[in-house]
């Protein structure tokens, strides 16, 4: 087969090679998009439950600011937004070229990604988030026909980091050679992503699979966002009386 790979110890090797290159990495079919709910996982209007069993493809850190409060009835791109899978953290990121009303330089030095910018509260203005590309592996195994794309919360960066980070110390893996169960944290009551460890793939026809669905997770995590409906914000002129 060409640029197959065939056997189980082939697959360790390259397997162990992108474990510790994640291990490194990590600072202490179609697609569709899964959304987090009040603790459960939706695409669309289908309720896939409060935890999923699957193999995590792909991962890319995001950074997108909007120049408006959220509204239901306005689904404007963010103004400025950075996306890369090819970083340790959020604060690596630089803004997207294509971003409408580019904020920075680089995120790290951002007014709106620090703490304290938020409209309301004491969060960031800037949303922090992950992408993760997965695809489902139930009870008949491996379903790399759909992937599937989770925007992971902030407050869940630094537990999937840990994860990512174990996977790899532990069992000289990558991501995509285990499978892991997506749950809620039951004792909090925001959407706290928690990552499980079950099981290592050891199937070559599995891993052949996998492979094979990669490109398409890597293309997808790193998307941009399309920009052609971002309208700016008017701003109100000065009254000549002020």
């Amino acid at each position: 087969m060409t640029n197959a790979i065939a056997t189980l110890q082939d697959w360790q090797k390259k397997m162990e090679l992108e474990a510790m290159e994640a291990f490194s990495s990590e600072k202490p079919g179609s697609s569709t998009m899964i959304s987090i709910g009040e603790k459960t996982f939706m695409m669309g209007s289908d309720n896939l439950g409060d935890e999923i069993h699957v193999i995590i493809l792909a991962s890319a850190f995001e950074n997108a600011y909007y120049d408006r409060p959220w509204s239901p009835d306005e689904t404007s791109p963010p103004a400025c937004f950075a996306i890369s899978g090819e970083v340790r953290s959020n604060d690596e990121l630089i803004p997207n070229e294509t971003s409408p009303d580019i904020q920075s330089d680089a995120c790290a030095t951002c007014h709106f990604n620090e703490y304290g910018s938020a409209l309301q509260g004491k969060g960031k203005r800037c949303r922090n988030a992950r992408r993760i590309a997965i695809c489902a592996f139930g009870d008949d195994g491996l379903d790399t026909s759909k992937i599937g794309i989770i925007r992971v919360p902030p407050t869940s960066l630094k537990p999937m980091g840990a994860y990512f980070k174990s996977i790899a110390a532990k069992y000289k893996r990558p991501t995509y050679g285990v499978v892991t169960k997506l749950s809620f944290d039951q004792k909090v009551r925001y959407p706290l992503v928690q990552c499980e460890f079950m099981g290592l793939i050891d199937d070559p026809s599995e891993f052949q699979a996998i492979d094979e669905a990669m490109p398409e997770a890597k293309l997808m995590v790193s998307k941009s966002y399309n920009v052609e409906d971002f309208v700016p914000i008017t701003k109100p002129k000065k009254s000549k009386m002020s």
